[in-house]
């Protein structure tokens, strides 16, 4: 049997389950969005350093 207070409607008619549900997927997806973004910066600074190091044993080596 489903908790009652799951079952008990707010004014807008959502349940507590539905809000808590609503609020840990947007926490969910703000962190994801965080993380992805992070990963980018990462990233693209990493090619940047290989980029710079590439061009400097180019003109050591010539």
């Amino acid at each position: 049997m489903a908790n009652k207070i799951d079952q008990k409607k707010s004014k807008g008619g959502v349940s507590v389950a539905e809000r808590t549900h609503s609020a840990a997927m947007s926490i969910i997806h703000d962190e994801t969005n965080d993380r992805l973004e992070k990963t980018r910066r990462l990233r693209a600074a990493r090619l940047e350093r290989e980029a710079s190091a590439s061009k400097r044993k180019k003109k050591s080596a010539s």
